[in-house]
């Protein structure tokens, strides 16, 4: 089914879904343990946005988990995926930019640090659904089985 990526088709997709759950369940779940601490280590005044992010983050990377578990993922959650990766560093770029006043110093390089993380993802990911789309492309038009 050309709308359904498995890990035959990539391996490099599904160990790097399976690196970007870690990296987010572990990232999560830091946040929603110590949101407080966390807050006030990059210098942020409120820290329920920390804790509220930290429950989207293990959310986001036990469904990364799941794929790379079952090594199977539709093209377009892998695409919705990589997506979000991308608007993880545009968004961080904007905050980092326009509200510098947010954070502290070592908030601003955690912010950076991270980006450039989910920016490796994102990088690898794009790679490796491009690698399938050109795989595709050059076997041609699939056959039926008999």
């Amino acid at each position: 089914m050309a709308n359904l990526i498995t890990s035959a088709d990539s391996k490099l997709l599904f160990n790097v879904l399976g690196a970007n759950g870690v990296f987010s369940g572990v990232s999560g779940l830091t946040m929603v343990l110590a949101p407080n601490t966390i807050a006030g280590f990059v210098g942020l005044a409120e820290s329920p946005f920390v804790f509220e992010l930290g429950i989207m983050l293990i959310a986001f990377g036990a469904m990364l988990s799941v794929y790379y578990r079952r090594k199977r993922v539709h093209k377009a959650s892998a695409i919705a995926i990589t997506l979000l990766d991308l608007g993880w560093v545009i968004g961080s770029a904007a905050l980092v930019v326009t509200m510098p006043e947010l954070f502290s110093a070592t908030g601003i390089a955690i912010v950076i640090s991270i980006a450039v993380i989910v920016l490796a993802f994102f990088d690898l990911q794009a790679y490796a659904l491009w690698r399938i789309r050109q795989s595709r492309l050059s076997s041609g038009p699939a056959q039926p089985s008999a």
